[in-house]
């Protein structure tokens, strides 16, 4: 196992892999790391206290945010099919899920 040849680790505790594009594992690793970013930039000076408070209410919410958005299911399913036979598809991410970006073949 990596983790114990490694030097240093950092757990997301989001479950085993069960696909090849795990959205959950991605989404649990770029929150580990700003978690550790918001730390570090406390301990610099960069981030305030009451910032990172802010930002770690902020991500407290993405729970019911995400229970909202699966109530929609319907919209994804009219969405579905309105795109289901496009060869190209561009998803962009913003802010923090600048990294979010991908393109179906």
């Amino acid at each position: 196992m990596i983790a114990r040849e490694a030097s240093g680790t950092v757990y997301t505790h989001a479950g085993p892999e069960i696909g090849v594009a795990s959205t959950k594992a991605f989404t649990a690793q770029l929150t580990a790391l700003f978690l550790l970013a918001l730390h570090m930039g406390e301990l610099r000076g960069a981030t305030s206290t009451e910032q990172a408070k802010q930002y770690i209410g902020e991500l407290l919410k993405l729970p019911a945010k995400l229970e909202a958005l699966l109530a929609r299911d319907p919209d994804c399913e009219d969405l579905a099919k309105q795109y289901y036979r496009v060869q190209d598809f561009l998803f962009l991410g913003r802010g923090i899920h600048y990294p979010s970006r991908w393109k179906a073949r």
